[in-house]
């Protein structure tokens, strides 16, 4: 899933509020981007299987072939988008 089709789902959740995001997050909406399907899965007993973070060491190998440099910085924008990711699919029937 590409950066517009992101955009168009949250301005389908959100048609109200325009999506502004910094131009310094770049770097970390690309790489979560890349990392779409490696989620962290629990279970709930006997419920569904539910995401609940994404796999750092995969963020840490795509961040490198992406050559986007592992910082502290570019954690915790990550793990910004990653709280709102994991809001929005917790919130899905």
């Amino acid at each position: 899933m590409g950066e517009e089709e992101i955009a168009a789902m949250i301005a389908e959740l959100h048609p109200d509020t325009p999506l502004e995001l910094p131009a310094l997050f770049r770097p970390a909406i690309t790489l979560i981007t890349a990392l779409s399907g490696q989620w962290r899965m629990a279970g709930g007993g006997l419920g569904p299987l539910r995401p609940v973070a994404l796999d750092l060491t995969a963020l840490d190998v795509a961040a490198r072939w992406l050559g986007i440099a592992p910082s502290p910085r570019l954690l915790s924008e990550i793990r910004i988008l990653e709280a709102e990711a994991l809001r929005q699919m917790r919130d899905r029937p």
